[in-house]
């Protein structure tokens, strides 16, 4: 879960972090050969923990993707947001 040298992370339970979230949940996956630190055994851990999470790949993107694919995240972030409003 945890990038090598990201030591703020260390020791952080994941599987317990993610076990308790009851709020709908989006993740934004980058390329991880382009620098995304999200990735597919990160993916499985938390989709086990929340299956209700959506998750949206950018590909092409790096680390930055708000920053990278600005339009496509705010358009993300707007259809996550217009479906908490029908739930």
């Amino acid at each position: 879960m945890v990038k090598d040298g990201s030591e703020p992370f260390r020791g952080i339970d994941f599987t317990k972090v993610f076990q308790d979230i009851r709020c709908p949940l989006l993740l934004l996956q980058a390329d991880p050969a382009l620098g995304g630190c999200l990735l597919e055994e990160d993916l499985a851990l938390i989709q086990a923990q929340v299956p209700t999470a959506r998750r949206v790949y950018f590909p092409g993107a790096g680390h930055g993707i708000h920053a990278e694919q600005t339009t496509k995240v705010a358009i993300v972030f707007q259809e996550f947001i217009d479906g908490l409003k029908t739930a």
